[in-house]
């Protein structure tokens, strides 16, 4: 993570980050929205990096609302705004070894008061060593009420030499208070084009795999890489065998049984019965576009089983099982029994319903 150059698509947001850093002038709270895994923590630290950097010589100083920073006219990468990488301070802030850098993430599934307690006894004292200090939350649409409305205090009275950088997937998860008091900076999802190019570089993942991996993955890089390790590929033509049939397939209860089969399988593993149903989603949807254009399908390595399931599997039909899909998404997503949302869901893709 040398520099900004590391995140991919994000230019404009980069852009507003160094003329930040070039006027002199960052205020005391950022709010960097998007969903996850397209570098908004990685921008985070950059930023703090490029605030710290010694070959960028910066002086820190504090000013009325914002915190100026005098940036020095010094050949690159000081003038590009870059951090370096190699001086102590960017090799401490990289390996999570800068005092004057506060990283909080969720514990367990939240970020709790007594992490926002513990952060506000650190506040109170200066800095360690340097000017400045930045204080990177992750994720902050998890907060308990408790820890937002503390963190709410923080934003309303902030501290001297301190940054607050909050990320999150969208501004309605946040108190509106806690956004009016941040700047906003819009980070978008990765592009597919740049998708594939990340995961046959560095995954090693062959063009047509990639393909399919950057389209199921929504433009984030962490969920491609998270479909990888749990060999979603592998599962896709397993689910797919188990919906994919029609009435020449067998009698009714032999379909009725290999769909509740598959319904029960997703339904005792819940964390994977999202990625399911969107990579269901996906299929349905490259069964309505097939006709009129075979190469906008999402899943261009199994061209001739899209073909065949176009036999008996219309536009029509098709369009009507991913709002089946989105409807069971939605009950679940309501606190629905699982596996009886499931049941019917797949019987409806059956056919059955």
């Amino acid at each position: 993570m040398p520099g900004f150059e590391s995140i991919v698509d994000q230019d404009n947001s980069i852009r507003l980050l160094k003329r930040l850093l070039f006027i002199g002038k960052i205020p005391h709270a950022l709010l960097f929205t998007g969903i996850d895994g397209i570098g908004k923590r990685t921008c985070a630290t950059t930023f703090a990096m490029a605030s710290h950097c010694e070959a960028m010589a910066a002086e820190k100083v504090q000013g009325d609302g914002y915190t100026t920073v005098n940036p020095p006219d010094v050949p690159n990468p000081g003038t590009s705004y870059d951090p370096c990488g190699i001086c102590r301070e960017c090799r401490r802030i990289e390996s999570g070894l800068h005092p004057d850098i506060v990283d909080i993430k969720p514990n367990g599934a939240y970020i709790r008061i007594d992490q926002i307690r513990e952060l506000c006894n650190t506040l109170s004292m200066k800095p360690y060593e340097s000017g400045l200090r930045f204080v990177i939350i992750s994720d902050a649409q998890v907060f308990t009420p408790e820890a937002a409305n503390a963190i709410l205090k923080v934003l309303e009275e902030p501290p001297d030499r301190t940054i607050l950088i909050l990320t999150s997937q969208q501004t309605s998860d946040l108190l509106p208070t806690i956004v009016s008091r941040c700047q906003q900076i819009r980070f978008n999802p990765i592009s597919a084009e740049h998708l594939m190019e990340l995961l046959a570089q560095k995954q090693d993942i062959d063009p047509a795999s990639a393909k399919v991996l950057a389209a199921l993955s929504g433009g984030s890089y962490a969920k491609a890489l998270k479909l990888i390790k749990k060999k979603w590929l592998l599962q896709r033509d397993h689910l797919l065998s188990a919906i994919d049939c029609s009435p020449a397939d067998g009698p009714p209860h032999s379909r009725m049984s290999r769909l509740l089969g598959i319904s029960e399988q997703l339904a005792r593993k819940k964390e994977t019965v999202d990625d399911a149903l969107e990579l269901l989603k996906t299929w349905f949807r490259d069964l309505a576009v097939y006709p009129s254009g075979r190469d906008r399908i999402i899943h261009s390595d199994l061209l001739d089983r899209v073909r065949a399931a176009t036999t008996h599997t219309a536009t029509g039909p098709a369009l009507t099982k991913i709002e089946a899909i989105q409807t069971a998404q939605h009950n679940i997503g309501a606190n629905a029994n699982v596996r009886l949302s499931l049941d019917m869901l797949f019987l409806k893709l059956g056919g059955l319903l």
